[in-house]
Order: C-alpha cells, then sequence, then structure tokens
C-alpha cells in the first residue's frame, strides 16, 4: 500500500463521505413519484428515509466500538461493499415494503462509514483546533451535497426516473471503495477483538461523563430542526407551494450556500479566535432563527418559498457556528475511545430525532403546511438555546 499524504488521505475520505451525503438527499425530488410510482402514502415514503437513517445513527453504537477494536480501514471497507448491496437492491425495489428494507439495510453499514471516518480523522489530527478545522471542512461537503443532490436528482428523475438516483449512487460507491481499499492506511496501532463487556464498559465510561453527556445532547438538539426541515422539504416546496423538482432543488441550495459560507468563515475565524467566542455569535444566530420563526408563526413574514429557505439559511448559520467546536472537545475527553465518543453522539442523535421527526410527519400528513414544520422545530432549537447557556455557566466551553 502507497503511503499518501494527509491531503489526500482527507480529500479520499471526503470523496467517501460525498457519496454518503448524497444519498441523504438526492431522493428529495422524487418522493412524490416514489409515492405515486409505489402506490404508497406520504408517511411510508418519508418512513423509508426517517427510519434508515436514524438507524445508521443508532447501530455506530457497534461500529463505533468495531472501529476501536478492529481498525479505522477495515470498518471502511467492510461498510462500504454492504452499501453498494443494499443501493442495488433499492434499484429493484417494486414495493415500499422492500424498499425500506433495502434502505434500511444500507444505512445500516452507512454508519459504520461514517464512525471510522471520524476516528480516523481524530487519530491523524490530534490538536483540538486543527480536527476542528477538519470536521468543519468535513461539515463543509453536507451543504455543498444539499445543493448539488436535489439538483442531480431532478434531472435523474426526469430522465431515468427515481431507481437512476440509487443506480448513479452506486456507481459513486463503487469508485470511492476503489481509492479507500487501495490507499488509506491503518491508523490504529494495535487492535484487539471485539468484546461485549468491554462495549458496556467504553459505554457506561462515556455516559457517566458529564461534561461529554452535555455536549452530545447540546450538539443534538441543534442539529434536529435541520434534519426535521429536511425530511419534509420536498412536500413543502413540491405539494404545498407547487414548486416544480428543479425549483426545489434552488430553493434547498440557498440555505446550503449560505452554510458553505459560514463554514468557510469559520474556518478561518477559529484561526484567530477562540472556540467560545465563536461559539456565542452561533448561539446569538440560534436567539435570532426562533425570534423569526415566532415572527413566521404570526403571519409577520410573507407564506413564501424563499423566505422559508432564508429562514433556514439562519438556521443553519448558528448550526455551523456552534456544532463544529462541540465535536471537536470529544476527542480532548476520549482521545483512546474517540470512534466510540463519535458513535455514541450518533446513536443519540437518531434517538432524539426520530420520535420528534415522525410525529411531525404523522401530522404533517393531515396539515402540510410550513406552520406546522415550523412549529414543531422550534422546540429543539430552543432547548439548544438552553442548553448552550447551562454549558457556558458550567464552563464546558
Amino acid at each position: 500500500m502507497k503511503k499518501i499524504s494527509n491531503r489526500v488521505l482527507l480529500c479520499i475520505l471526503f470523496f467517501a463521505c460525498v457519496v454518503d451525503f448524497l444519498s441523504l438527499d438526492i431522493h428529495l425530488p422524487n418522493i412524490v413519484a416514489m409515492q405515486n410510482d409505489l402506490h404508497t402514502t406520504k408517511f411510508m415514503v418519508q418512513l423509508v428515509f426517517i427510519a434508515a437513517s436514524s438507524i445508521s445513527w443508532i447501530v455506530q453504537l457497534f461500529w463505533g466500538q468495531f472501529s476501536d477494536s478492529y481498525g479505522r480501514r477495515n470498518t471502511i471497507v467492510v461498510g462500504m461493499a454492504m452499501v453498494i448491496v443494499g443501493q442495488i437492491g433499492c434499484i429493484f425495489a417494486t414495493t415500499i415494503e422492500f424498499l425500506l428494507f433495502a434502505r434500511i439495510f444500507e444505512f445500516l453499514f452507512v454508519g459504520a462509514v461514517w464512525a471510522a471516518v471520524t476516528g480516523l480523522c481524530a487519530d491523524t489530527f490530534n490538536d483540538e483546533k486543527k480536527l476542528a478545522s477538519v470536521l468543519s471542512t468535513l461539515d463543509l461537503l453536507y451543504p455543498v451535497s444539499i445543493i448539488v443532490a436535489p439538483i442531480i436528482g431532478a434531472f435523474l428523475g426526469e430522465y431515468v426516473g427515481w431507481r437512476g438516483c440509487f443506480a448513479f449512487l452506486a456507481v459513486l460507491q463503487i469508485i470511492a471503495f476503489v481509492f479507500i481499499y487501495f490507499y488509506i492506511p491503518e491508523t490504529i496501532a494495535k487492535t484487539s477483538k471485539l468484546n461485549i463487556k468491554i462495549i458496556v464498559a467504553n459505554y457506561k465510561e462515556i455516559m457517566k461523563n458529564k461534561k461529554y453527556m452535555l455536549l452530545n445532547l447540546t450538539s443534538c438538539f441543534i442539529i434536529a430542526p435541520l434534519i426535521m426541515f429536511t425530511t419534509h422539504s420536498a412536500y413543502l416546496y413540491i405539494n404545498y407551494f407547487k414548486c416544480s423538482s428543479m425549483s426545489f432543488s434552488l430553493y434547498q441550495a440557498v440555505p446550503s450556500l449560505i452554510g458553505f459560507f459560514t463554514v468557510i468563515v469559520y474556518i478561518y475565524a477559529i484561526k484567530k479566535t477562540p472556540i467560545a467566542v465563536v461559539e456565542k455569535y452561533g448561539v446569538s444566530f440560534m436567539i435570532l432563527y426562533c425570534l423569526l420563526s415566532i415572527l413566521f408563526l404570526f403571519n409577520v413574514f410573507p407564506n413564501t418559498p424563499i423566505v422559508l429557505a432564508l429562514l433556514m439559511g439562519v438556521l443553519i448559520i448558528a448550526e455551523k457556528t456552534i456544532d463544529p467546536g462541540i465535536l471537536a472537545q470529544f476527542g480532548s475527553i476520549f482521545k483512546d475511545k474517540i470512534a466510540s465518543a463519535f458513535a455514541f453522539h450518533f446513536a443519540s442523535l437518531g434517538v432524539i430525532v426520530m420520535p420528534m421527526t415522525t410525529l411531525c410527519a404523522r401530522n404533517f400528513d393531515k396539515t402540510p403546511t410550513p406552520s406546522h414544520v415550523i412549529y414543531w422545530m422550534l422546540f429543539p432549537a430552543l432547548f439548544s438555546i438552553f442548553l448552550c447557556f447551562y454549558k457556558a455557566r458550567k464552563k464546558y466551553n
């Protein structure tokens, strides 16, 4: 295996992550077409993606420990191979039940890739600011994928059909797998067999750490409103506002572009400013988002697609300036269990977000309005502000 520089290493890992990020949003312009083609309900189509994403976070409790025990490279290779199998299953799905099964199978192993990649980055970059910068760059790829994925999905849906989206992802996944297999080195010097007792003991230790648990909850409730909106965005723009698939993609691009430039500013800012100071600006934007949301609910602003897109832009600014600094602290708390710490975080995200998103989807099926979704998003947003202030009071910055 050829020795590669850290820059090339990151490029390969980032490409693998981009493929997984694309799989989250590429289907959005085609949700209505999938519903019609598979003769099912809005809720069942949404459940396919809510359940799959949430399960991928929860199973990282296993994959994080697997990565710590058997190595980052082995975990990524196994995960990516199985993801390809799941995507091929999605291509040939003829019923909503089979699509749900194939999607869940795919995301059972997407969690392996995410857990190992974050662990590998933490192994390679030990400095907290450097790790925060790397995680921010990784975070930069998500808004880029949100911009690109729906446009690609709309194009493929128009000319190939929604199955073409999964075929496109499978091809990209195979390319990423080849690069990972031949170029990514192992970053753990010693590995050990997976032991249930060790897994339980590790996660007990993680849950007993009050600083980590507070940081973990804060991050989860900051991210939750964004996931809730993304899950329902297609129905809001396409069904409620009567936008075309391509117009929907462009409206989705507005907050994503805002997030893209926010991350660039964040990476530059933390080089000269303490992360805790930058985080305060993020909290200010979260407060601003909540105030604007309340005004939106009281019809102070016009109920239009661009207003909704700009409101999500404010939320993304808050998330992109608070979350990377929180995640970077995981490495300083658990240096020898970093993959497990990130895995527990993603599992917590699934446990917290899935019930809220599912409850919103249940009601959303009956009342498909932007106000309904914004109302449900307010609860985790307001709680995240409380946690940020509590965290600052405890000096966990």
